[in-house]
């Protein structure tokens, strides 16, 4: 063409992986090969989540229009809950990560491990609550319930299924490895006997003048108990707590046994032979 600048003109070939090949052409001068390098983007990779597993490729360095490609395998009893990158574009639910490189991205694989259900329940004829309801907890966690019974009840136990669970502690505690269910059984309490009881009365004898110190012994006994010998009222010299009392023999006019009679509100104990009366204080 006689002009003596030079033309160049780029003319692509088939793409050598990382690199775009072209010619240089120059007027008068023979063809000059060249390559011109593909920009690179990282792909970095984690894990993350409450449970363990693991990835078969990781972090990694790559030239634009390669393919990446990692897959999340969970261990240890965990299940994945999937891959979260960043641009979340790339996102899945899926086990295998794959896309072609055009930026950098980071994605993590979220394990989680498997949990399960712990059921409570209150059961029998008492009442009473617990202070850990039902949860749903990760496996290895520890699950702790304490039961207490109301006024008027007592506790009785956790019966469990499966029933290596059950204890008779108020406190149920475990780790969480399956589920469970537990139940805090409360039963009434065994009420006081109702009114009074008289065991023994001694000495059992006295003179026909009296003034012999006599202990009555039982239960139910109060202040208001009043105690009657032979049908007439006689004071209470002492009392201790609700079991026992005392009081002194009043004179008789006759030898022979009288009855004692004890009274505490609405009960009444009466001993026929309560008190044997001698002249000489023998017993009959």
């Amino acid at each position: 063409l006689g002009h003596a600048n030079m033309i160049e003109s780029y003319l692509p070939q088939p793409v050598v992986q990382g690199t775009t090949r072209f010619e240089s052409l120059s007027m008068g001068q023979d063809i000059v090969l060249g390559t011109r390098r593909l920009p690179e983007f990282t792909v970095t990779i984690a894990t993350g989540g409450t449970g363990t597993g693991s990835v078969s490729t990781s972090t990694t360095t790559l030239q634009q229009g390669s393919t990446f490609s990692s897959t999340a395998s969970a261990t240890g009893g965990s299940s994945l809950s999937g891959w979260t990158c960043t641009p979340n574009s790339y996102d899945t639910s899926s086990a295998t990560l794959s896309f072609t490189v055009t930026e950098d991205v980071s994605c993590t694989a979220s394990f989680a491990l498997p949990q399960y259900t712990v059921t409570i329940a209150t059961a029998g004829t008492g009442s009473g609550s617990v202070s850990q309801t039902t949860q749903t907890l990760d496996s290895g966690s520890t699950f702790t319930s304490v039961a207490t019974a109301n006024a008027g009840s007592t506790f009785a136990g956790w019966t469990c299924t499966p029933a290596g669970y059950g204890t008779a502690n108020a406190t149920l505690t475990f780790t969480v490895s399956e589920a469970v269910s537990c139940t805090a059984t409360f039963t009434l309490a065994t009420p006081p006997p109702s009114g009074q009881t008289v065991t023994s009365i001694a000495p059992n004898h006295s003179k026909l003048s009296g003034g012999v110190k006599v202990t009555v012994t039982g239960t139910g006994f109060t202040s208001r108990t009043k105690v009657y010998v032979d049908g007439k009222e006689v004071k209470i010299k002492s009392r201790t707590g609700s079991t026992k009392f005392t009081f002194e023999t009043p004179s008789a006019k006759r030898t022979g046994w009288v009855s004692v009679r004890v009274v505490t509100g609405g009960s009444t104990t009466t001993v026929a032979q309560g008190i044997y009366y001698d002249p000489n204080n023998r017993r009959g």
